[in-house]
């Protein structure tokens, strides 16, 4: 708790940029909504159910904090992870911690100020809300949020064999962006890409959720896809361990 405590209050004290952070995202969502809007500019329905989209896509993505790949990546290279390994909490759940304070300090900071310029959109457009859905999208957007900080773990523990992880860290970040449906819904991608994405974990960050939010679901696909999702999160956890155990053997190996 202290950890969360501590990185939520380092994230605040930077008001200019905060300040900027936030200006950022309204600018970057509108522009998103006059493209799509544009784009579906002869149909209104369309035209309101992206603009729904883009705007909880953009709620959603607060829960997804990507730099734990970083605090973990600098502490394996730079031998700090040493003081880390002699606290009573374990390395890597200090980290995502940290990271967990940060998240909570977007939500605060970045989540109100969008709510307050774009509430009156969800509002408006709040028919194709699926209510009876939202729960299940909820828990959709938990378990992404795990999903999404193990692959990021991952990538920091990487730092063990290669020095530098910036380049697979930019390869994830433009890989989910593309293939998660933050931006383009998947319904949108070419059959093939879009068979090829079925079998990847990325769609259980963004467009699962945002299905479940924006239009009902047979029970029977629902249900598949929490099991698949569930699946993925068991992997990518055993993989870590792995990786972890590996990296923690070096260490003493090397007589770190």
């Amino acid at each position: 708790m202290a950890f969360i405590i501590i990185a939520f209050k380092s994230k605040i004290t930077y008001r200019s940029a905060v300040l900027f952070s936030v200006i950022g995202s309204i600018i970057d969502i509108f522009i998103k909504i006059a493209l799509w809007a544009y784009l579906y500019r002869q149909d209104k329905g369309m035209t309101e159910y992206m603009v729904m989209y883009t705007v909880l896509s953009s709620m959603i993505g607060m829960l997804y904090v990507n730099n734990i790949s970083g605090k973990i990546g600098d502490k394996i290279i730079n031998g700090t992870i040493a003081i880390d390994l002699l606290r009573p909490m374990r390395f890597l759940m200090s980290s995502y911690m940290q990271c967990l304070g940060e998240m909570l300090a977007n939500l605060l900071m970045k989540g109100i100020p969008v709510l307050l310029v774009f509430g009156i959109y969800l509002w408006r457009y709040s028919g194709h809300i699926v209510y009876a859905q939202v729960p299940a999208a909820i828990v959709a957007m938990i378990l992404g949020h795990i999903l999404y900080m193990q692959i990021f773990m991952m990538i920091g523990l990487m730092a063990a064999v290669f020095m530098e992880i910036w380049a697979f860290h930019r390869i994830m970040n433009d890989i989910i962006l593309f293939l998660s449906g933050s931006f383009i819904p998947l319904s949108l991608f070419p059959d093939g890409l879009g068979r090829l994405n079925s079998y990847l974990p990325f769609r259980f960050l963004f467009s699962f959720p945002l299905e479940l939010l924006l239009g009902k679901t047979d029970l029977v696909a629902v249900s598949r896809n929490f099991v698949t999702l569930g699946a993925w999160i068991v992997f990518l956890g055993l993989l870590i361990w792995g990786m972890n155990r590996r990296m923690m053997a070096k260490l003493v190996i090397q007589g770190g």
